[in-house]
């Protein structure tokens, strides 16, 4: 088995994903967290520079897909999941964080949250985000996130990294699409 498969199955199955390595084995300290999560911060930040409101509601073409709003909202809003598990208070409201959630439709662009109001949540996020990994022992990382589980904090800020790792990628394509140069070179 090579690396990282036991976390990227061929089908995307989050319980396949969250499933435990071998117990006792660590994978990442918290310092490696920090690291990656101030990683996708430099990246989101270069991918929506001097992008407005309306350039971030710009839907790409063909079938599907969603504008740059709404995927730096969902970022935004998986933060809120990874902020409680460090218990840590959300920077968007849940009632607000609705339309950002996996397998939600966008019907009209003005169900979204301002950009600029997105953003100023990430950035909020950030700073608590790395606060909380910066206060915790590794020890905690080890433990599970709910009673019963065998599911780690560090697996679940592993994948939730990945996942927003991801989504950040695909700024940087919506970027290209509403026609801005490409931010990392």
């Amino acid at each position: 088995m090579q690396v990282g498969q036991a976390f990227l199955p061929a089908v995307y199955n989050q319980q396949e994903i969250m499933s435990a390595p071998p117990k006792k084995v660590k994978i990442m300290t918290k310092f490696d967290l920090i690291q990656l999560f101030r990683i996708n911060y430099s990246a989101l930040q270069m991918n929506v520079k001097d992008i407005s409101d309306a350039e971030s509601l710009i839907l790409p073409g063909g079938k599907g897909g969603n504008c740059l709003n709404w995927v730096v909202g969902h970022i935004t809003q998986s933060r809120n999941i990874t902020l409680d598990l460090l218990k840590e208070e959300p920077v968007i409201e849940p009632k607000d964080a609705e339309i950002y959630k996996r397998g939600e439709h966008v019907d009209s662009v003005e169900d979204l949250m301002p950009f600029t109001e997105i953003m100023n949540a990430f950035n909020q996020s950030q700073k608590a985000l790395l606060t909380a990994l910066d206060e915790l022992s590794d020890d905690s990382l080890n433990r599970p996130v709910k009673e019963g589980e065998e599911s780690t904090l560090e697996q679940q800020l592993s994948f939730l990294n990945f996942h927003e790792a991801y989504h950040i990628g695909q700024t940087g394509l919506l970027r290209r699409i509403i026609g801005k140069d490409c931010a990392i070179p």
